[in-house]
């Protein structure tokens, strides 16, 4: 490798052990895929931690990249937005369709989805979802009324998490 930092940074050639005056230390590690960091120390199983000073956070990763736990489907982050919709009286039994479009959020097709939210009035439910393909109407959510007589108009009160699998 002839990559060099460009702060003027130690460059060690081999392997780096850290905390050996500990029980467990830490290794960084490069190889042919790409550079490791790992446990070390004489018990057969050492767990790590990352985490940030005081209350700062941990980021691994970036929105560009893929991220990879133990080997599973990459991602790139888990997304959020909130969502508020109204929707036409619904008789009792039936069932309408709310659509909301993509201004909420950009999940796609392929990623993980979990809508939840409220609706009213009270006897109105909100049912499934389902992810379109039309960018105008992309997430279409069912809401079913089964009370025994009509409802007025209602709204649903919701929000989507997503894990951005593209």
């Amino acid at each position: 490798m002839e990559y060099r930092s460009s702060n003027g940074g130690m460059h060690i050639g081999k392997d780096f052990v850290a905390g050996v005056e500990n029980s467990h230390g830490v290794e960084l590690t490069g190889g042919s895929t790409g550079g490791v960091v790992q446990p070390v120390g004489d018990d057969a199983n050492i767990s790590i931690t990352l985490r940030g000073k005081g209350s700062g956070g941990v980021v691994i990763g970036s929105t560009t990249q893929t991220v990879t736990i133990a080997g599973g489907t990459g991602f790139k982050g888990f997304q959020t937005s909130t969502f508020t919709a109204e929707f036409g009286a619904i008789s009792s039994g039936q069932h309408t369709i709310v659509s909301l479009s993509t201004a909420f959020g950009s999940f796609a097709d392929g990623d993980l989805v979990n809508v939840y939210g409220t609706v009213t009035p009270a006897e109105a439910v909100m049912g499934g979802f389902r992810i379109a393909t039309d960018a105008s109407t992309r997430l279409n959510i069912s809401v079913f009324n089964p009370g025994s007589t009509a409802t007025s108009t209602g709204r649903v009160v919701g929000r989507i998490v997503w894990a951005d699998l593209t």
